[in-house]
């Protein structure tokens, strides 16, 4: 016996199965080869990958096993700051296939260490009669099956080559054929499972960027504006407007404030000069509601990723953009005039007295039974309107938000983005998709903060065209 596969046996990395085994001595001999007998480190890789190729053909060879058990590198032993695995395994590849090019030409079996892996692949080296035409025979190696052959190792002969034949010029091209034909068609359904494990990943993510769009009722009522093909845009209320009413007491009408003509010199010239000045300090400005940002953030983190939700002052927010895009409201019409061109068609209204800071209550226009004619506020109670008009013809829709106090418009925008909420108004109007409505919700609060919101009344309009 070689003196290499001596060294092996001692250090006990073979059971005796392995001696009885005829590609065992041939690692021996590669081993004791010119090739690797100077390299301790791709011979002991060597005998260590075809030993678990043998006795353990069913578990995969670790990069990390070759490094500790036979490179004995230490525990902290990392792969992607060192590669002297696949250094070594990449010369041992080489050094295998000049052995078998050379010096073991006439073995029947090759070895290789097969590529992405490190399993040990056996081939039987067939030879082909030469052809008429032909001066040189032809080597063929044929994959063993390296579980088989090592219980038919277990006699005393060597195993023998499961066949010979003579390949034709026309049977080698129909071989070639269905090989090329069979790697075609694994490629297609590779490449389909892959299309279909992405389309997969991106739904998936969508759905985590995009919560809404897992859930039943949300997602029939946001898509009329995030799958739109029109742009969002979101108008939050001037309040300089508001200041100036409560100082003046005047309202503007809507083409007032659309041509920038409010208040007016006919209006103001009742004023003290100090009130006119203040008036026209005020209206140079343009002043936002914390409640009105935060109702906002919360619809635009309904749909993070979408490039078409765009943010508008009332002042700066185009009118042409009433006709061609959907169109979400916030404030009361005080401070957000826009939504006066939708007053005449709402039934629940919101009143404002100015008395002090100002005071405001819910309207009810069209008392059904059991509701009152208005729904007062208080400290601890506040109101707000929410209306869904979709403009059917121009594929568009419109979304007013009108609370009585920052609370309320804060609570609305938490119920726009409650699928329970908005499951139990599906329920209400006994519908599987939203028609044109509006709600009056009750908003229970504590100053500065919204606790609950309930459905007060609500009016369902027939579609219009």
């Amino acid at each position: 016996m070689p003196p290499v596969l001596n060294r092996v046996k001692e250090s006990s990395l073979t059971p005796s199965a392995l001696e009885r085994d005829p590609r065992w001595h041939l690692v021996a001999r590669i081993a004791a080869s010119p090739l690797l007998s100077r390299s301790d480190q791709m011979r002991d890789i060597l005998f260590f990958l075809v030993r678990q190729t043998l006795l353990h053909p069913e578990e995969p060879i670790r990069e990390t096993e070759i490094a500790y058990k036979v490179l004995r590198r230490p525990a902290s032993f990392n792969p992607v700051d060192d590669n002297i695995v696949r250094v070594q395994v990449a010369h041992l590849r080489k050094r295998l296939a000049q052995y078998f090019s050379d010096s073991g030409k006439d073995e029947k079996t090759i070895i290789s260490v097969a590529r992405g892996s490190y399993r040990i692949i056996f081939s039987s080296r067939i030879a082909f009669p030469p052809e008429q035409d032909s001066d040189s025979s032809v080597a063929l190696a044929v994959p063993e099956n390296p579980a088989v052959q090592l219980s038919d190792a277990a006699g005393t002969h060597e195993p023998t080559i499961p066949f010979r034949s003579t390949v034709t010029v026309s049977g080698k091209l129909w071989g070639a054929m269905i090989v090329v034909g069979c790697a075609l068609f694994l490629i297609v359904i590779l490449l389909s499972i892959n299309m279909i494990r992405d389309h997969r990943r991106i739904e998936a993510l969508q759905r985590s960027l995009a919560p809404w769009r897992s859930t039943p009722s949300l997602s029939v009522f946001w898509a009329s504006f995030f799958d739109s093909p029109h742009e969002v845009d979101l108008v939050l209320s001037d309040n300089s407007l508001l200041l100036n009413e409560q100082i003046t007491h005047l309202l503007p009408s809507y083409n007032a404030y659309i041509n920038r003509n409010f208040p007016s010199a006919e209006q103001t010239h009742a004023l003290s000069p100090e009130v006119q000045q203040t008036v026209n300090i005020i209206g140079s400005k343009g002043l936002g509601s914390v409640s009105e940002f935060k109702a906002a953030q919360k619809i635009q983190l309904l749909e993070p990723g979408n490039g078409r939700l765009r943010f508008f002052g009332a002042r700066q927010f185009p009118s042409a953009f009433l006709e061609q895009n959907n169109v979400i409201l916030i404030g009361g019409m005080l401070a957000n005039p826009w939504e006066g061109i939708f007053d005449e068609k709402l039934n629940f209204g919101q009143i404002t007295r100015f008395v002090d800071t100002g005071h405001s209550y819910i309207e009810n226009r069209a008392p059904q039974p059991g509701e009152p004619k208005n729904y007062l506020t208080s400290d601890n109670v506040g109101y707000c309107v929410i209306a869904y008009l979709p403009q059917y013809s121009r594929g568009t829709s419109v979304l007013i938000v009108e609370g009585t106090g920052s609370e309320a418009t804060e609570a609305a925008s938490d119920f726009l983005s409650s699928e329970e909420q908005m499951a139990g108004l599906l329920h209400r109007f006994h519908a599987k998709s939203f028609p044109p409505f509006e709600v009056l919700l009750k908003i229970n609060q504590l100053r500065g903060t919204p606790l609950s919101a309930t459905v007060e009344a609500y009016r369902i309009y027939p579609l219009s065209h």
